[in-house]
């Protein structure tokens, strides 16, 4: 991780609201709709909270993520990022810097990690981190630094084998 780029500044999104982060590809192991479910009990009866999504809700190996918001009933409290402007490519490392510096929060529920590029580059910039204890989401958030969410079990995915099935619900607690 750039440290020139990736560091703590003075940006802030709305002060008014919680702002929650997911940097991911929109892949199944990525386990985005668990994390949707876990949004839309945090924000239920809340107006002042914004889920930001730096992904593509389209992705051809992922989920159509636009129809599971509004299944959901949340669009009004998530928003993909323009600075994603295709599957895993951003418009610039500086956009997302920037964005990883306006969150309160980063939030990546993944099934199935092999390094966690995310979450050292939100750690890089000070913003504390929600993770899934589980391959290197455990080792790279310490327990004083972050809050890691316990998974059900395992299942098993068509591309990466083992994965960590996470609670909707027991991420939206944390």
């Amino acid at each position: 991780v750039n440290t020139d780029i990736f560091k703590k500044t003075d940006d802030e999104a709305n002060n008014d609201k919680f702002n929650a982060l997911c940097v991911a590809r929109n892949s199944p192991r990525k386990n985005i709709p668990a994390l949707l479910e876990a949004w839309s009990i945090f924000s239920k009866d809340k107006d002042d909270v914004l889920l930001t999504l730096n992904m593509v809700p389209n992705d051809p190996y992922g989920h159509d993520l636009n129809i599971i918001v509004e299944a959901f009933g949340i669009s009004d409290t998530v928003e993909f990022s323009a600075d994603c402007i295709a599957p895993g490519r951003l418009s610039s490392v500086e956009a997302l810097a920037r964005n990883y510096n306006m969150a309160d929060i980063h939030i990546l529920p993944t099934a199935a990690e092999g390094f966690g590029i995310p979450i050292m580059e939100a750690s890089a910039c000070s913003t504390p981190n929600i993770v899934t204890d589980y391959s290197a989401c455990s080792e790279l958030v310490p327990d004083d630094c972050g809050i890691k969410v316990d998974f059900n079990g395992f299942g098993y995915g068509e591309w990466c084998g083992k994965r960590a099935i996470i609670d909707g619900p027991a991420l939206a607690d944390s």
